[in-house]
């Protein structure tokens, strides 16, 4: 019992993370909001954060995988619903709404960018 009670504490210190990390985000930009202003504003050690985020992009990855797990969601409800429309009108819309996605996430794909080419440029080194 001690492993689901420790797994469910951790679960839910990485929800906290993950919505306080949206909320200082949405507040003050991507770029403007360091790993310890988040740790701090979720009320975790900085040593907490790192244990599941190794860095700013890590963290963006994670929330962009959440996001895009609710975008696929929503992508399959539409086709199920939508199989009578015309291909080129479900097409269409669905292009829209990833285009809509890609714009509303801009800021976590660039960090997530950013990270990967600074580790690219020192795996190099």
């Amino acid at each position: 019992m001690p492993d689901q009670a420790q797994r469910k504490d951790a679960n839910e210190i990485s929800e906290s993370i993950l919505q306080t990390t949206e909320a200082l985000f949405s507040k003050h930009g991507v770029e403007n909001v360091s790993m310890h202003q988040i740790a701090k504003a979720a009320n975790v050690g900085q040593g907490t954060i790192y244990r599941r985020y190794a860095n700013k992009g890590g963290l963006c990855m994670e929330l962009l995988h959440e996001q895009f797990n609710l975008m696929q969601a929503k992508t399959a409800a539409y086709l199920e619903k939508s199989q009578s429309k015309p291909a080129k009108e479900r097409l269409q819309t669905l292009l829209k709404e990833h285009i809509h996605f890609l714009g509303t996430h801009v800021a976590l794909i660039e960090t997530i960018h950013n990270f990967m080419t600074c580790m690219g440029k020192k795996r190099l080194l």
